[in-house]
């Protein structure tokens, strides 16, 4: 009949601590390669001209016969109807 020793204590802590260390790195792993596969990944960008319709001159002076109150800011054509009494400067700046 053979006789087996227990180990010990330290020795199964020892395997708790590196299977322990192997889960962290294999997770790590995985994150590294998730990210790097974002990192490849084209995002798709919108410009204004996606986001925001155009107006011609000939449109916008339309507009502004019509009673609208617009300004031109950086090529930005900006409806200031709610705005234009809560202005500090009032309305006659704008």
């Amino acid at each position: 009949m053979r006789k087996y020793q227990f180990a010990g204590r330290r020795s199964i802590e020892s395997g708790i601590i590196f299977v322990n260390c192997l889960l962290i790195v294999l997770v790590i792993t995985i994150g590294e390669c998730i990210h790097r596969k974002n990192l490849r990944t084209p995002v798709a960008l919108k410009t204004a001209k996606d986001i925001v319709p155009s107006l011609t001159l000939e449109e916008f002076n339309i507009e502004i016969e019509n009673g609208s109150k617009l300004v031109i800011l950086d090529n930005l054509v900006l409806d200031i109807t709610d705005f234009i009494n809560e202005h500090p400067g009032g309305r006659f700046v704008l």
